[in-house]
């Protein structure tokens, strides 16, 4: 439990590849040789950024890594809403010192 932003994932989910590193954020699946050597792009959202239901090179952010050769943390923790989405990309802002900072998140009005 993260006392600012509420849930954080620690465990694998659904039956699918999910691997979640030591702080808190997504694998982006083996890792790729040959990534520039640069401050990484930070992704951040709900589960269409975390990537609900697929493994993790399925997911939109550890395609953006494969296309740019670049390190792209996928911050996306599913369930989360704009303003944690937003307290989680402050966070993670100052350890990561992104260039970039993109976010996603699908809304689902009933």
């Amino acid at each position: 439990m993260d006392t600012e932003n509420g849930v954080l994932i620690k465990e694998k989910h659904m039956g699918t590849q999910v691997t979640i590193l030591t702080d808190g954020t997504r694998s982006n699946g083996p890792v790729s040789r040959g990534l520039v050597d640069h401050p990484p792009i930070l992704a951040v959202g709900n589960s269409f950024t975390f990537g609900d239901e697929v493994s993790d090179d399925a997911t939109w952010p550890a395609q953006l890594e494969a296309e740019t050769r670049r390190r792209v943390v996928n911050a996306g923790v599913f369930g989360y809403g704009l303003d944690q989405t937003i307290l989680r990309a402050e966070q993670l802002v100052s350890v990561e010192s992104p260039p970039s900072l993109l976010s996603a998140s699908l809304l689902t009005i009933f």
